[in-house]
């Protein structure tokens, strides 16, 4: 026989809901979990304005702390560019004061910071001011040894003009080169040996070296000169080639100016034969003198300073001179007689004789 359906064995129909299905018997869960559920939403939206509010100080600190930054950064780049110090205490003094300048200046401009934003941008301000600090400090160490390097390279230039007036055995010569080569040691640890004319020791001994061989040649001793090249322990054997090549060329063009320097002296004097012959003389001894002429005007001669060549030139032209006076004061002598009233012949003889200087001579004897 069939049977009637039993619905839950008279329990009732079972009722879906969305937190669950609530049977004819639920329990008490059933009618607690919408209130939680309220609960969580509520708590979410709490949680969820607390993270915008989070992220919203968190944004205004990066700002500012971009804005401070940039400022600082700004202004640290335009001193270190544009300052003038040569000290590196003084570069540091700079920068930090820059970093205590807008560290005071956060709370001011930004007064909606909290404590540890603050201290978060001051320990990045003092981060800046580190690598600014030490690239301040190094440029201005390095325009100090730009501005050391100019001063020692004038002191330098000054030992060297003076050591051009002092002979190698003079005290304080020895001491000039001492202290010039105490200058170049120090200069070298430091790094203010950049930009120096000499930029070596060993350079400036071989200006100096140039300098003394060419003072010589100016005074016209050329063998001393030559000599300095050969013995001087400061150049090797190419380098003294060359020079010596250098120094015989220049010392050809001033045999040559003080060669023509000497005939412009001497060209109006008047030289009799017997003043060739002595100057003539006292030529081949190579040494300078003095010559008191007959006409009692004294010449002076050097010839070492002019060369052989030059020297040879110079009496050819003492020998032209010669010629020249004799036949003027032939002349001359000529023309006096010619003039004279001669009543007889020892009046002839004594003004011929005043007139020549003696009937022996050759000329004399002519006229």
């Amino acid at each position: 026989m069939p049977q009637i359906p039993v619905y839950n064995k008279g329990q009732g129909t079972t009722v879906d809901l969305a937190t669950g299905s609530l049977s004819p018997q639920a329990s008490v869960q059933a009618f607690t979990a919408p209130g939680r559920a309220t609960e969580n939403f509520a708590n979410n939206a709490q949680q969820i304005a607390f993270n915008f509010g989070q992220a919203e100080k968190k944004a205004q600190g990066d700002a500012a702390s971009s804005d401070i930054q940039s400022k600082f950064l700004e202004e640290a780049n335009n001193k270190i560019l544009t300052s003038q110090t040569t000290d590196t205490e003084t570069a540091k003094n700079e920068i930090n004061g820059l970093v205590n300048k807008y560290t005071n200046k956060i709370a001011v401009d930004h007064p909606n910071l909290t404590r540890s934003q603050i201290r978060g941008i001051t320990n990045n301000l003092k981060e800046l001011g580190v690598r600014a600090g030490t690239q301040h400090r190094r440029q201005s160490f390095a325009r100090g040894r730009i501005v050391e390097s100019k001063n020692n390279d004038q002191l330098i230039l000054k030992f060297r003009d003076t050591l051009k007036t002092l002979s190698k055995d003079n005290p304080v010569y020895q001491a000039n080169i001492r202290g010039v080569k105490k200058i170049y040691e120090q200069a070298e640890l430091n790094g203010s040996n950049k930009g120096l004319t000499h930029p070596t020791f060993k350079s400036f001994e071989k200006a100096v070296l140039s300098d003394e061989v060419f003072l010589k040649v100016n005074t016209g001793d050329i063998t001393g000169a030559e000599n300095l090249v050969k013995s001087s322990t400061i150049i090797d054997d190419e380098q003294k080639f060359k020079l010596l090549r250098t120094l015989r060329s220049e010392a050809t063009v001033k045999q040559n100016e003080l060669y023509n320097q000497t005939i412009e002296n001497i060209d109006q004097e008047d030289f009799t034969t017997n003043d060739v012959k002595l100057i003539t003389d006292k030529l081949e001894l190579n040494q300078p003198f003095s010559h008191e002429l007959s006409s009692g005007k004294t010449v002076s001669f050097s010839p070492e300073s002019i060369g052989t060549g030059n020297k040879l030139k110079l009496i050819n032209f003492l020998n032209k001179k010669a010629k020249q006076t004799v036949e003027k004061d032939a002349n001359q002598a000529t023309a006096l007689i010619n003039n004279a009233p001669f009543t007889d012949t020892k009046t002839f003889s004594l003004i011929a004789s005043e007139s020549y200087g003696g009937l022996e001579d050759g000329i004399a004897q002519k006229s």
